[in-house]
């Protein structure tokens, strides 16, 4: 007997090959279902500066030399001893992705479709699809820590934090927003005792009961109700946990998201967590602080990964690494660099055919035609790399499958 989300999800993947998109096969994906974390590096990278070398160009004059870490290319330099440090240490469980053209200048539009796929940003992110994919019944299964996610039709699934841990005024009662005593409405708040409670979820049982006997017992009522009681039993799991939430009014900065993150992850709140690095990255003036921001960008990424071994997750989690564009090849009049629609990415964790780069960039940071099963730019069935791809492709490593919301040919050369 097919359940009715198989039905739900043969129907949209019959529904995105009739419109014209390509059905993902399981071929195409991931043996193993992993857990994923995105880090969006806000306001466009200069991969030149670190997983792009290309020291001939005049934007990039402070390099040591172009080091080989496996396989993976990197511009190095003693003032960014955190990128060295990150692929001396992690190249073997990291890939890069070159090539990937969002087709756009535009910060929104880009942000959308490296997101998402698409220039609307209306469909899910990988983070929603693999999620929805692998723990709907997770107390929230996608977990946005940092200011950027797509969630589309699976917001039902998401949460956020928030910019000010506003997700605190939610779960504890000791963290709500102040109530100002000129407001009519203003009382000094109920917080119930364990017998409260008792009484409080017994009436609510009740009620649940009688709703179910009278009209709830088939259909859409039924499925209602069914989804009340979750949403409760969900709830009193996140209440449980709002210790580990932080503080209503505090923004968190990298190393706040990355404890958040990993701490859902742990504890089994969530399966897919986004993080959001806005380290100041749009410099359209003085682009030598690229090199710093990427510094600390890194030196991030390595206490992530470190973490992720620490805590025992590293084999069953993909973190995806990118940002909504690239700059510009050559500086601009202030010494800076401007918007550039082609840009790389970075992963690693489990899974990932790591310590090897996949596509290319030209000489002009042009995206290069690539075989997306093997990564060459030399033979294969040589095409253009897109959001969409990306996107499929990095569902597809998390072992998801992307095809239903989606019409893709998934990128699967960094899967191991």
């Amino acid at each position: 007997m097919i359940s009715r989300r198989q039905f739900l999800g043969s129907s949209a993947a019959l529904a995105a090959a009739t419109l014209g998109g390509v059905s993902t096969t399981r071929a195409n994906v991931a043996d193993k279902p992993r857990r994923l974390i995105t880090v969006f590096v806000d306001g466009g990278w200069d991969i030149a500066h670190s997983i792009d070398p290309k020291p001939n160009l005049v934007a990039t004059p402070d390099y040591d030399e172009v080091a080989m870490f496996e396989d993976i290319p990197v511009l190095t330099h003693s003032s960014r001893p955190n990128i060295t440090g990150f692929f001396e240490q992690y190249a073997p469980i990291s890939a890069v992705a070159h090539g990937i053209n969002v087709r756009s200048i535009s910060h929104k539009v880009c942000e959308r479709k490296m997101f998402t796929g698409l220039p609307s940003g209306a469909g899910p992110d990988a983070g929603a699809i693999v999620a929805n994919e692998h723990a709907r019944d997770y107390p929230m299964p996608y977990f946005v820590v940092g200011a950027t996610a797509y969630t589309g039709p699976l917001s039902v699934i998401s949460g956020r934090v928030g910019r000010q841990g506003q997700i605190n005024a939610l779960l504890d009662p000791n963290d709500a927003f102040p109530r100002f005593e000129q407001s009519p409405y203003f009382h000094e708040g109920f917080e119930a005792d364990g017998d409260e409670e008792s009484a409080i979820r017994a009436f609510l049982d009740a009620r649940l009961e009688r709703e179910r006997a009278t009209r709830g017992q088939w259909g859409s009522n039924r499925a209602r109700i069914d989804d009340f009681i979750e949403s409760m039993e969900k709830g009193a799991v996140l209440r449980d946990n709002a210790q580990y939430f932080g503080e209503t009014g505090t923004q968190l900065d990298l190393s706040d998201q990355v404890e958040l993150a990993l701490t859902a992850l742990e504890r089994d709140l969530a399966w897919s967590v986004g993080i959001t690095a806005s380290l100041g990255f749009d410099t359209h003036e003085g682009n030598d602080q690229q090199g710093q921001l990427q510094n600390a960008l890194f030196g991030g990424l390595s206490n992530l990964a470190q973490a992720l071994i620490d805590r025992d997750l590293l084999d069953d989690t993909v973190v995806a690494v990118f940002s909504e564009m690239s700059r510009t090849p050559a500086l601009n009049g202030n010494a800076g660099k401007d918007h550039h629609p082609v840009t790389s990415a970075l992963v690693f964790g489990g899974g990932v055919a790591g310590g090897a780069a996949y596509g290319a960039n030209g000489d002009n940071v042009e995206a290069m035609p690539v075989d997306f099963e093997t990564g060459s730019t030399d033979s294969g069935d040589l095409k253009s790399l897109d959001s969409t791809a990306w996107v499929a492709g990095l569902a597809a490593l998390a072992g998801a499958d992307a095809s239903p919301y989606i019409g893709a040919d998934p990128f699967t050369a960094f899967i191991g």
